[in-house]
């Protein structure tokens, strides 16, 4: 008799360590007992690895009162089989919604609808639909229960986001349970494809890729190349050919091809040096506006139905109430009452994206490449320096500035933009990650009290961070929207005092008196310049003023397709033409020490 130390593992518990004998008889043998069977209660599998099973009263801990409740005459093994379900049935194994009949993993319902007649379960979607119901009837207002998830994008019900009782009603809630359970799925299908490639690993025979076939004559061999079972499980299918004809066709910019195209629209577009700049709206800003529109559409046309299950109305009406509220939207765009638009309403973001942003793109790209600004003309030139250039859009709405310029800088430019409005962030998701392929960083903050947060998405950044690193502010359309606020003159004289020397400040504005008067009061705070050919300048700025204006064709621009799409998106659902005559004061100011 011999004694040795044995481990006990089982899953869900801690591990134990006890000793216990083994006897040394004739044949030096000892007794293995068999393991337990282990059976999912909702598809009767069955398997001996604790590791492929999931006991639920571990997961709910309400499931363990009814655990404990079993009948004690019931076998203990059996009793605790009722509550295991296999990891298949959880991640993998496809489950009908009653309601909806979409067809889901397990854990895309409910714990409390596992153990329901399986004909009668509703996804978590579903659930939160009846539970959001019951919220608007006790007071919510429609704003409060639809929300949109900040990773996936989509509208979806306020039950359906991960703790959200123990947010407050404007909260800014991250994920929703989908996104939650769709990771886990992911991990767990990698789980078992390493599961897997350990095994093929373990079997020489299917894991070569160079097999060598007898030829018959002699003892040659030929090497046969090939992509066995095992290696296109492990590594994947790979095919040189097409990948090196993705990389040629693909949307891989070179420093050098960056220069060039730097320099042929410095030299191609616009007046050089002239008294005024002048320009038509670029069609390819045109098309990108309208792929951004498609996409966001599709989020307008699932949160107008989300609404109207809301009001139990008919969702097939959704055309009909979407239609009336981005008409509303587009009355207060034409009366100038932008001031009473609420950006965090999908409608009135998609409106505006829709109307402005191809013909505030073309403007800001249009006083880069004019050559009217030589500090311009210079820190395009001198961009590719070996330090990350860091460049700030306050105000930035969706980011027309960004996509006006991204094809000018280079590649890792770091484009932070600032808005009061989080809501922003998800319209310049789609228009500039997804459409444009340009990575940004997003962050909130207001204006009159000065205080920046940063709530929304993985790519958080704080004012105090941009204002520190930016070497070029990009302000369109914002200083009009500000000038009145109480504060707003303060904070934005403080910015420009904390800047770095060398740092440029572009205004793109409305040509009003009063706003030219408050930009040149940012600048010239004591009213101590003087003036000089170019510019005005005193110790401390340098600042440069000219007149923009965006004069378009709108029989020339109808000839190009995707203008023309573009144009009957807008003129059908907002009622306006998206062709805009625009004429804008410019202001660059360079801060000298």
């Amino acid at each position: 008799m011999k004694q040795f130390e044995q481990t006990i593992r089982r899953r869900g518990c801690e591990e134990k360590t006890i000793l216990n004998n083994l006897c040394y008889g004739q044949c030096r043998s000892f007794y293995i007992p068999p393991m337990e069977v282990l059976r999912c209660f909702n598809c009767d599998h069955t398997g001996r690895r604790h590791e492929d099973f999931f006991n639920i009263t571990k997961i709910h801990p309400s499931f363990a009162e009814k655990a404990r409740g079993h009948e004690t005459g019931q076998d203990e093994s059996v009793k605790e089989n009722t509550y295991l379900v296999c990891c298949d049935c959880v991640y993998d194994r496809l489950q009908e919604c009653q309601s909806c009949l979409k067809k889901a993993p397990l854990c895309m319902f409910k714990i409390a609808e596992w153990f329901g007649d399986k004909k009668t379960r509703n996804c978590i979607d579903c659930a939160a639909k009846f539970e959001a119901q019951g919220l608007f009837q006790t007071g919510y207002h429609s704003s409060v229960i639809i929300r949109q998830c900040s990773v996936c994008r989509h509208f979806k019900y306020l039950p359906s986001f991960i703790s959200w009782r123990k947010h407050k009603p404007h909260d800014t809630l991250k994920d929703c349970f989908e996104c939650q359970l769709r990771r886990d799925i992911a991990q767990y299908k990698r789980e078992v494809r390493n599961r897997y490639e350990e095994k093929l690993q373990q079997e020489p025979a299917l894991g070569d890729d160079n097999k060598s076939l007898r030829t018959g004559v002699g003892n040659e061999t030929v090497s046969q190349q090939g992509a066995t079972y095992a290696s296109v499980v492990t590594n994947g299918f790979t095919d040189t050919q097409s990948s090196a004809s993705s990389c040629k066709n693909g949307r891989i910019r070179t420093k050098e091809t960056t220069q060039q195209l730097q320099l042929n629209a410095i030299n191609e577009t616009g007046l050089h040096k002239g008294k005024c700049i002048s320009t038509g709206l670029d069609e390819s800003f045109c098309a990108k506006v309208l792929q951004a529109l498609k996409t966001s559409f599709s989020q307008l046309e699932e949160k107008t139905k989300l609404e109207l299950q809301l009001l139990q109305s008919n969702p097939q009406f959704w055309n009909t109430a979407l239609r009336d509220k981005l008409l509303r939207v587009s009355q207060l765009f034409s009366s100038q009452a932008t001031d009473q638009i609420h950006f965090n309403d999908a409608e009135s973001r998609w409106a505006y994206l829709g109307t402005y942003t191809a013909a505030h793109a073309t403007l800001v790209q249009a006083t880069f490449t004019s050559g009217r600004f030589e500090p311009l003309t210079e820190f395009i030139k001198n961009s590719h320096s070996k330090e990350r250039l860091h460049v700030c859009c306050l105000g930035a709405g969706p980011g027309s500035e960004i996509l006006g310029l991204h094809q000018l800088f280079p590649s890792n430019t770091e484009w932070m933009l600032l808005d009061n409005c989080e809501q922003w962030y998800y319209t310049a998701q789609i228009l500039l990650h997804d459409v444009c392929d340009v990575p940004f960083r997003y962050g909130t903050f207001d204006i009159s009290n000065g205080h920046g947060r940063s709530n929304v998405g993985d790519l958080g950044l704080t004012a105090n961070y941009a204002f520190k690193k930016a070497k070029l502010f990009l302000l369109s359309k914002f200083v009009s929207a500000v000038q009145n606020l109480p504060g707003a003159f303060k904070y934005l004289l403080d910015i420009l005092k904390r800047a770095a020397p060398g740092t440029l400040f572009l205004f793109v504005d409305n040509a009003h008196i009063q706003t030219k008067t408050f930009i040149e009061d940012l600048v010239f705070p004591s009213r101590d310049s003087k003036e000089c050919e170019e510019y005005k300048e005193n110790e401390s700025f340098r600042l440069y003023t000219t007149y923009a204006e965006l004069n378009s064709d709108r029989e020339e621009g109808l000839k190009s397709l995707a203008v023309c799409e573009w144009v009957s998106l807008i003129s059908y659902w907002l009622d306006r033409h998206p062709i805009l005559d625009l004429r804008v004061n410019v202001h660059l100011a360079v801060k000298k020490r």
